[in-house]
């Protein structure tokens, strides 16, 4: 198969997934295989609001102890919210935000005209 036709079919099949009732993610680290991680794989997590250093650690219990060689990570988390998912202010730690499901629900504004 053509690497271009390989890509190609391998963003049909994104597409059809992320039209069905579920969500999946696509993993390639070689063109001859391709994983599916689930969304029930991720663990569902309310919204993350972090506004010192010490709330990744004793808040919510992040690894990691905020240096640059290991940054706290926020990791597998599946946030719904419909304000923001994570929010971090007023902190020096490095984090890292990885392999998240980051979704803002939509609310219907009754101020907008409905068309």
């Amino acid at each position: 198969m053509k690497p271009v036709s390989f890509i190609t079919s391998i963003f049909f099949i994104v597409i059809i997934m992320f039209a069905s009732s579920s969500v999946a993610t696509f993993e390639i680290n070689d063109p001859s295989i391709v994983s599916i991680t689930t969304v029930s794989s991720y663990e569902v997590h309310s919204p993350i609001t972090i506004t010192h250093n010490s709330d990744f650690n004793v808040t919510y219990g992040f690894p990691g102890n905020g240096t640059k060689e290991s940054p706290y990570l926020i990791e597998g988390l599946n946030i719904s919210s419909d304000t923001k998912c994570i929010s971090i202010s007023f902190t020096d730690c490095y984090f890292e935000i990885v392999d998240c499901i980051l979704i803002e629900e939509q609310t219907s504004d009754s101020s907008t005209p409905s068309e």
